[in-house]
């Protein structure tokens, strides 16, 4: 998956009148729209994102590709005036593991070509539009010296990422992504663009997702760049029980902001047992980061390959976006303690051979955990989010065993029921991160009522039902 797309021709008349003559009025009323329906030769690779373990049957009606706010306004009127209604869904990076941007049957919205960036006068924010991806969006801030707060892949949509949390390396200096939105500019159910949303609506924009409006473009916050001090220390498994002890015990003592402090420990990537720091140090003094690498160094046997760099490049590298047959959950853990370490470590210990399974912390400290009477998203204290992840590391893996997957997802579950049933986990999940079978308002505390309550009230239709997490027919 590229951070890229290509401007992809759409079918003909002809071709559309064979494969979904429903949509020939939306063609009528902009011609200039590529609609990419099955007979077409790109229509694999349109509607295509990261997890490619989706049932055969999960094939959208066709992929539209707007390139400003208005068109996307005539798609929408048009998919909720028609008879029967078009259903449609809402992509950019398109990494949800449940393939929640694409629906059987339905319109599929792909923003992917709305990606301008626009920096204010005042550099403190820039405008960007809704299908912007991670690393172009870093890329396109980096001729004016700055960077934003993104996630630590390439090819993940910046605003489905932010729009539902939002964790990433700079949490720490400059809080989650949710906390990034100054402003957004939507299509709403009824197709009508909203150019400024009020407080209330912003308010479930931020750690509700899309769930009441097409998001053409989000204002949001930039930060002083584009450097960073970035890489990854990395420990031999049979040593990670000890090290990250000793992590735990040095970050109880000092936890910098810059400092971002996600660990991964498993089968990384190749399938290579190991326990790697994933160490990103983000403030005007990179000098203070590299005497806080030594102490990271001393831990154990370090393989250390940590330098200064634009974030961009660190994430197009470290987290290559190779669609994948996977399956992850996610869990909250209030702290970084001893039975923690041991539960996943021996987990990591079992991780099938020739996987890529792993369990990857991300630490929420600093700016992130400050109150956002702004948001809806609930969880604000110092935490972990604990993403476990399972796939077969390579097509040659899975060759050679090909149960190699069942168990990927095996080890997956089993580790979640293991830290469910230690009695260490908080209420709730990471909703990017959380099966859609698990009830949303777990997630959202306290926060619920009005959360459901403005849902009924912007979409009472449920238009934009496909969009996560389902507020409406939830439990």
């Amino acid at each position: 998956m590229a951070t890229t797309t290509k401007d992809w021709p759409g079918v003909s008349r002809e071709v559309l009148a064979k494969d979904a003559p429903q949509l020939l009025p939306l063609q009528d009323s902009l011609p200039s729209l590529a609609i990419i329906t099955s007979s077409s030769d790109v229509f694999t690779a349109a509607k295509s994102g990261f997890q490619v373990d989706l049932p055969p049957d999960h094939v959208p009606l066709a992929v539209v590709r707007p390139k400003a706010t208005g068109e996307v306004s005539t798609i929408v009127r048009f998919a909720t005036s028609s008879t029967p209604r078009v259903p449609i869904t809402v992509r950019s990076g398109s990494h949800d593991f449940w393939g929640r941007s694409s629906a059987k049957g339905a319109l599929v919205i792909d923003m992917r070509q709305i990606n301008s960036v626009t920096v204010a006068s005042d550099r403190k924010s820039a405008t960007v539009g809704g299908g912007i991806l991670a690393a172009d969006l870093l890329t396109q801030l980096e001729p004016h010296n700055l960077l934003a707060t993104t996630g630590v892949c390439p090819s993940v949509g910046f605003c489905g990422w932010s729009l539902l949390g939002g964790y990433g390396p700079l949490a720490g200096s400059y809080g989650l992504g949710v906390d990034q939105i100054l402003d957004a500019t939507i299509v709403d159910p009824n197709g009508k663009i909203i150019d400024k949303c009020d407080s209330e609506t912003l308010w479930g924009l931020r750690g509700g997702g899309a769930n009441f409006g097409v998001v053409t473009a989000l204002n949001i916050k930039v930060h002083p760049g584009p450097k960073v001090l970035a890489g990854f220390v990395v420990f031999p498994l049979e040593e990670a029980l000890e090290v990250l002890n000793k992590y735990r015990e040095l970050l109880e003592e000092d936890f910098p902001d810059a400092f971002s402090g996600n660990a991964t420990v498993g089968n990384l990537t190749g399938g290579f047992p190991g326990l790697s720091i994933v160490f990103v140090w983000s403030s005007s003094d990179l000098n203070a980061g590299k005497i806080f690498l030594e102490k990271i160094k001393k831990l154990g046997t370090a393989k250390s390959a940590v330098k200064e760099k634009n974030l961009s490049e660190f994430i197009k590298v470290a987290f290559p976006p190779t669609p994948k047959k996977s399956m992850v959950t996610s869990v909250y853990i209030p702290e970084l303690s001893e039975g923690l370490i041991r539960i996943v470590v021996d987990n990591a210990k079992r991780a099938p051979a020739g996987s890529e399974c792993f369990a990857h912390f991300h630490f929420s400290h600093g700016e992130s955990t400050k109150p956002n009477a702004g948001s809806c998203f609930n969880v604000r204290e110092p935490h972990l989010l604990i993403e476990i992840f399972g796939t077969p590391a390579s097509k040659a893996a899975e060759d050679k065993d090909p149960g190699l997957k069942d168990k990927a997802y095996h080890w997956v579950k089993s580790l979640e029921s293991e830290l469910l049933d230690s009695q260490l986990t908080m209420d709730g999940g990471y909703l990017n991160l959380l099966d859609p079978s698990v009830p949303a308002k777990d997630s959202y505390g306290g926060k619920w009522n009005r959360l459901l309550s403005l849902k009924k009230k912007v979409d009472p239709e449920n238009i934009f039902s496909n969009a996560c997490p389902l507020l409406l027919g939830s439990n």
